[in-house]
């Protein structure tokens, strides 16, 4: 499995560098055309062709229950959050859930100060766990699952990622949730969204501040980018909102960076484990980066890759 990643990443075309002051987006083309074959987490809530609950009445902080009703596969994407139910979660990793299959998935919990019911089911959010606490949390999840074969976090490190993060970005939320922080810079965000909009046949990208690369997504399909670019966005450029620089690096040292870091990931130990829904989860792990990515029936569906920060 780590060949056909090895393999997607030789067959990448690069696109024009992206600049928004001191942000830098790199896009990132597939060699060739790709249709998906399944509908992603937004879409089947959206049409509620899926069902997120907790596990049972009383709840376990980090597992849930996910039903597809749909006749279509669906996709989860790592560090995507849910709304609702006893307290908001993110997922642990990306998962691609058979259609009309029940599972129970690996999350963590993003709104420590909450344990009641405000849905029954968990609801849509327009939000992704911000970099920095992703990055922590790959590499825990990566641990975790060579020790015992289990995809959990640190939950305790995820909450003070969290309250750092809120500290951070000059927000008190009552119940401590991740989702006030984005919320309260939303105009900021939105902003932010526009200048880095995807363009033709970009299936992700690589994602720097000040020209340093802070992490990189790659999809299956231009479309499935398309539908979650709004979120990685978010995640990868929130705390860039606090004493943001004006000056944007030269193009060449961003690029120069970006080969580095791919050069990194081409060098990292990768282990295959069999994922909870289709396919396969491949753990990268590193001293500089941490990551993660789905393959099902060979075919790279998700790679995420994420600069450990200090």
């Amino acid at each position: 499995m780590k060949q056909v990643l090895l393999d997607k990443l030789e067959s990448l075309k690069i696109g024009k560098i992206l600049t928004s002051k001191n942000l830098a987006l790199i896009p990132l083309r597939n060699g060739k055309k790709a249709k998906s074959d399944y509908i992603t987490l937004d879409d089947a809530l959206n049409k509620e062709q899926a069902r997120v609950k907790e596990v049972s009445e009383e709840g376990d902080v980090n597992q849930l229950l996910f039903e597809n009703l749909s006749d279509e596969d669906i996709l989860m994407v790592d560090g995507e959050e849910l709304l609702g139910a006893k307290q908001n979660r993110i997922a642990n990793i990306t998962i691609m859930v058979p259609s009309k299959k029940e599972i129970i998935i690996p999350v963590s919990c993003v709104e420590r100060s909450r344990w009641s019911y405000q849905s029954k089911v968990f609801k849509r959010s327009k939000h992704h766990l911000h970099h920095r606490a992703r990055a922590n949390k790959f590499a825990k999840v990566s641990y975790c699952m060579e020790m015992s074969g289990r995809p959990e976090s640190d939950q305790q490190e995820v909450w003070e990622d969290i309250n750092t993060f809120s500290a951070k970005m000059g927000v008190n939320s009552d119940t401590e949730a991740m989702s006030d922080v984005f919320d309260e810079h939303e105009t900021s965000l939105e902003e932010i969204e526009v200048q880095f909009m995807p363009k033709r046949n970009q299936a992700g990208g690589v994602f720097c501040v000040d020209g340093n690369v802070i992490g990189m997504e790659l999809f299956d399909s231009p479309s499935t980018y398309k539908n979650i670019y709004n979120k990685m966005i978010r995640s990868y450029f929130i705390e860039s909102l606090v004493n943001r620089s004006k000056q944007s690096k030269p193009q060449t040292e961003i690029k120069k960076n970006s080969e580095r870091f791919m050069d990194d990931i081409r060098s990292s130990k990768m282990d295959t484990y069999q994922s909870l829904g289709k396919g396969s989860d491949i753990r990268i792990t590193d001293k500089k980066i941490a990551g993660g990515a789905l393959v099902v029936d060979r075919k790279l569906i998700h790679l995420s890759v994420l600069v450990m920060q200090k």
